[in-house]
This record gives C-alpha cells, structure tokens and sequence, in this order.
C-alpha cells in the first residue's frame, strides 16, 4: 500500500489525526484530506518524495513539533543527494510551532519570515550547510539551537541577538576560536573545532552552567583565575592535556568532571576542594597515582579510572561513603586493601582486567552490589558472594587460574536476584547442574570455552529456560 492510500486509510480509521510519524520511507504524495486534519505533530525523517516537497505542510496551523530531517524531493531514492535546499517563506504560517527540527539537509540560510514565529523555542538545523555569511533568521524566543556540524567560522549576528538563548550546540564546524556569545547561555557545546587554547572568554558567561569542549586540541588545563560559580558540567574529553593543575580547585560548584582521553599524568591534590562533585571520569590517561586529597570528595557518586596506570588501590578511596558506581579496569592494582567493604552504597564494580591477584575478606560486604565484573585477573578463589542479595550481573570470564572452577561456581547460585552471568574463556570442561537453582537466572555467556558441538547441544537442553550464548568463535 502506498504512503498516500495508508494515510487516507488511518484518517478513516481512527479520525482525526494529531501526530503523524514517517521514517525512511518514498512518499508518493499526501491525500487532500491531511491538511484538514487538527496536527499537532508530524515528524518526516529520512524520507524522499517523488515529486516536489509540498509546501501545504506550512499552512497546518495547529502544528507544534515540525521535524524534517534529511529529506529528498524529486527522487525514489532514500539516500539521495537531492536534500532540501530552501524553506519558503510561508513557514510564518506556523503560529503555533515550539519545535522545528531541520537537521541533516542542504539548507544555507533560513528565511527572515521565520521571526515571526513567537512560540517557537528549539531549533536543530544540524547537518546542513549553513556558512557565516549566510543568513539566519530566528524569532527572539529561540532558547535552545543547535547549528553543529555546518561550515560555520564565526557565530552571524542574527544568533548574537537571540537574548533569551539557554542551550547552544555549535560542535564540528570550522571555528579557530571561540566565536562572540549570547550572555545569557547556560549550556555550550562547541566540541570538534580547533580551538588549540581553552578560550579564556568563556569565563565572561557568568550564567553558564554545562561545558562541552571535546577534541579541541587544548593541551593545557584552563587558567581558571576566579571562582566559576554557576559551571556544574564541564567536558573537556578527547584532548592532550597532561595534568589537572591547581586551578581545577576554582570550580567548587562542579557536579561531572569528565577528563577521559587524554594523556594526564598527574592529578594536582586541590581537586579534593570540589565538595559538591559527584562525577568525575578520567579514564583512558596515564595516570600512576591520585592525590590523597580525593578522599575529600564526599558527594562523588561515579568515579572511572579504567585504562590508566594505576599500581596500588588508593586507600583513601575508601572514604567515600557516597560512591555507588567504580570502574577500574584495565590497570595494575595487585590487589584491593582491606576497606573495601566499607563502600556500602556500591551498586557498579568493575575490575576488568585490573591486574588484582587478591580480594579481601571484607569485599563480601559489598552488599548494595548489582553489577560485579572482575574478569581476567588472577584469582585462584572467588570471594564470597552469599550475601550480596541484590547481584543481578556477575561477570567472572578469563578467571583460568581457579584451583577448583566446579565448585567455585557452584557456591554463586544462591544469588536470589541473579540474572546474567558472563562465564567467557576460562577454560571450563563443564557447567554444574546447580545453575538451574536460581529461577532468576536468565542468559549465560559460556563463549571460548572450547565446548565439543554435542555438549553446547546438551547445555542447551539442560538449562533451558536459561539462554546459553556461546562465542562465535567456538
């Protein structure tokens, strides 16, 4: 059934329609009858028609959310370079549009008409080929836009004047630097452009509140000189800074630190003094050791360290009575200290591959746990999980040095909440019957085990209801 006959089919079906969804699909025209109807919603991504765009979508007057995304006219075909590349001016007709989503079309400038649409307050028109020298004609409403991925090397001046603009998306285009600002924003993401300096500009916009500034090419840490109290979110992943200076201790109103990707080596102690942080992601860095001072991080909820260099377990980390969610894989820890069990908000423990020969005792005190992954390390018994009640995932694949692999998987199967269990690589010649204990227990990964075909056939007769998923390669 054609687009036309399907839509003319739900009309008489279901009434009047308020939202209409179409999504990779050739359009081969609309019934007459759709423009009667009371839409407040019509959403085209990746669509093409076969004719021409019909501009009688401008005259529904009850629209509030018009999203057009990468869409073809005179063309079958759905990846077609014949993208749109003007919006008429009749788009004043929209009087009640809050939504207009552009992205991904061939469009250089926008209409001056556009200004007329006083409802209107979010704008993407991502992905197209908008230049500086183009114009850009928005309503004085506008409070979140997003004109990323253009060819953009200075913000126009019709932006500049948009006063009520909060959330501001500017990432992958040509800026050299940091382009002239709206004052009022309080969210920037101007990822993907060469800056090669943190634009020291930024502190002049006193109400921001979210930083993205990712694979911009800083290798320095900002000079912070002042107290940036409104900054809670900064991103400043995917660089080549080399150490987080004492500057850092200036943003005391930071919530999310994340610093991942780059190639840090030292971590200055004054980033104990941000009291109020609860994220903080410095993974894949160079990291050997964190300053003691981050014990200090009380409200820290989320902390990463995976891929570093990190030798020896911090003991202060032990002080963070608010931390629910630790990743450290791919390090060279040895072991955890006696301590551990001390984090009774932990709900997220990963140690992949994090170098550890020996878990404490008190690691069974983990009792908030639901999602433990301590695969590839060189454990030759596993800790004791009998009172971890609230485990859903445990992840235990590369454990090959188990004196007694048998037994040591059949003491995890009072786990009551225990759903997925990733048993990968271990080199096991057979699964206990124990697994179908635990009625919760719902997917198996026993891949690279070196599984005969007639036992992998067994198994999964065995412990059906259990999904049992092995590695291609096996």
């Amino acid at each position: 059934m054609s687009v036309r006959a399907s839509i003319e089919e739900r009309i008489q079906r279901e009434g009047p329609l308020k939202t209409l969804d179409l999504e990779e699909v050739v359009i081969d025209g609309f019934p007459d009858t759709l423009w009667d109807q009371p839409l407040e919603k019509l959403h085209l991504d990746n669509v093409a028609f076969l004719d021409s765009f019909p501009e009688e979508i401008f005259e529904l007057k009850s629209l509030k959310e018009l999203r057009l995304v990468s869409v073809a006219e005179h063309t079958d075909e759905l990846d077609s370079d014949d993208c749109l590349e003007s919006i008429p001016d009749t788009i004043c007709q929209l009087s009640s549009l809050e939504y207009l989503d552009l992205c991904g079309n061939c469009l250089t400038e926008l209409p001056i008409e556009l200004t007329q649409l006083e409802n209107l307050t979010r704008v993407d028109l991502s992905e197209n080929q908008l230049g500086a020298t183009h114009s850009i004609h928005l309503p004085s409403g506008v409070k979140w836009l997003d004109v990323g991925n253009n060819q953009l090397t200075h913000l126009p001046s019709t932006i500049l004047e948009l006063n009520s603009l909060e959330d501001l998306l500017v990432g992958w285009n040509k800026f050299g630097e940091l382009p002239r600002l709206p004052p009022s924003l309080q969210k920037l993401d101007a990822s993907y452009n060469a800056f090669g300096r943190f634009p020291q500009e930024l502190f002049q916009l006193k109400q921001l509140k979210a930083l993205q500034l990712k694979s911009c090419g800083f290798k320095e840490f900002p000079r912070i000189t002042e107290n940036w109290e409104s900054l809670n979110i900064l991103n400043l992943s995917n660089n080549q800074l080399n150490l987080v200076s004492d500057d850092i201790g200036q943003l005391q109103e930071l919530k999310s630190l994340q610093l991942k990707w780059n190639k840090i080596e030292r971590v200055s102690g004054a980033i104990g003094q941000l009291g109020k942080l609860e994220f903080l992601d410095v993974s894949d860095n160079q990291i050997q050791q964190f300053p003691k001072e981050m014990g200090q991080l009380n409200s820290l909820k989320s902390l990463n360290f995976s891929t570093n260099k990190v030798g020896q377990f911090p003991k202060w980390m032990y002080e963070l009575a608010n931390l629910e969610t630790l990743q450290a894989n791919w390090n060279n820890l040895a072991q955890l200290l006696p301590g551990v069990g001390s984090l009774k908000k932990l709900r997220y423990l990963t140690l992949y591959n994090a170098g550890v020969q020996f878990l404490p005792d008190d690691f069974k005190e983990l009792t908030s746990l639901e999602t433990c992954d301590i695969g590839i390390n060189s454990f030759k018994k596993l800790p004791d999980f009998s009172d971890m009640s609230q485990l859903k995932f445990l992840g235990l694949s590369g454990l090959k040095n188990l004196d007694k692999p048998d037994e040591e998987l059949s003491r995890i199967m009072d786990m009551p909440e225990l759903s997925q269990l990733s048993l990968q690589n271990m080199s096991l010649q057979s699964l206990p019957d124990s697994l179908m204990s635990n009625p919760r227990l719902k997917r198996i990964n026993i891949g690279r085990n070196e599984w005969p075909k007639a036992m992998k056939l067994d198994f999964k007769e065995r412990f059906k209801p259990i999904t049992i998923w092995f590695s291609r390669l096996d």
